[in-house]
């Protein structure tokens, strides 16, 4: 299987090698100090991967909040914050690593224009949210608040790390009617194989941080990796990719519609990781599927939709 996630990013991205050479240093200083104290070279690696980063907001993301109300909960007692917009049947948008919940504004303005209530969430150190750690588990638990609050659901629609997130939570007992994946890893294994590639990180003391991710989030990596498909069931779910994404491979979009049931599969292209949550015609069909699954979703231009067969080797 294909990894995904950090690992692409290092070898074909600008910002790959623009980051390669802002983490220099560290990495420097954690090979330095691996071989007479890899235990606490992989405490430091942990706590390396769970830190975030904020990005500047930019503007068509700021009318996007204009037009919602603010929300704000509580979580593992530190504010949470995100926005809404529309009434009716609720359905829940989730980012990705390094995103934030504006980023989902015009999916939410769709739906709340179909009749919805779409409630968008910073998680854990992202956004306006506090913090500046973050986790596959504090995602999850994101996406569980927002429905504990804000359910029952119509639907989940998370992006790339956000659906890892999502499908950690449905498999601790979340329930959806519906979910969109977009631009979505089958595999988290390329994050991680991809963050020790770009600090430089040895196979031993590598294999002592998943020790340490392990211990204190009480999780196996060798589970919890297939975050997407771990929890597949009869849950209609539309998983919608770009094959010129170059963070996360079109790979990972057959794994997680082989392994979902009752899936279908929007193919785009020239939209990339992050342009296809805005273009119109993606927006339109996925507020068309969470509406009816049966509904005919009209692919876009450069799209295509389809019913995928089973992924060979895809976790059921």
């Amino acid at each position: 299987m294909e990894q995904e996630g950090w690992s692409s990013i290092s070898r074909n991205s600008t910002n790959g090698r623009i980051l390669f050479r802002r983490v220099a240093p560290i990495r420097w200083a954690l090979k330095a100090i691996d071989p007479i104290a890899p235990g606490l070279v992989a405490r430091l690696g942990f706590r390396l991967f769970r830190t975030t980063h904020r990005h500047p907001v930019p503007a068509r993301e700021s009318e996007w909040l204009q037009t919602s109300g603010p929300v704000e909960l509580e979580l593992d007692g530190q504010r949470l914050n995100g926005w809404a917009w529309g009434e009716g049947p609720s359905v829940l948008l989730m980012h990705g690593w390094g995103g934030r919940a504006s980023q989902m504004g015009a999916l939410a303005i769709g739906l709340a224009e179909a009749g919805y209530r779409a409630i968008a969430l910073d998680a854990p150190g992202h956004g306006s949210s506090a913090g500046r750690l973050s986790s596959l588990p504090q995602f999850a638990a994101t996406v569980q608040r927002g429905a504990d609050a804000f359910g029952p659901l119509r639907a989940v629609i998370a992006h790339s790390f956000g659906a890892a997130g999502t499908g950690w939570a449905l498999h601790n007992g979340l329930s959806a009617e519906r979910l969109v994946f977009v631009g979505s890893p089958g595999d988290l294994n390329g994050y991680m194989r991809g963050f020790r590639e770009l600090f430089g990180l040895s196979e031993p003391t590598f294999g002592r941080m998943l020790g340490v991710l392990e211990r204190r989030f009480g999780l196996r990596w060798a589970e919890s990796r297939y975050a997407t498909t771990i929890a597949a069931d009869e849950t209609p779910m539309f998983v919608v990719h770009d094959q010129d994404d170059d963070e996360t491979p079109y790979s990972g979009a057959r794994t997680i519609a082989g392994a979902w049931p009752r899936s279908r599969l929007l193919t785009t292209t020239g939209l990339g990781h992050r342009r296809i949550l805005r273009d119109p015609a993606t927006v339109r069909e996925i507020v068309a599927f969470v509406g009816d699954l049966e509904d005919a979703v009209p692919p876009s231009p450069g799209s295509k939709v389809e019913k995928p067969v089973a992924a060979a080797g895809a976790l059921r």
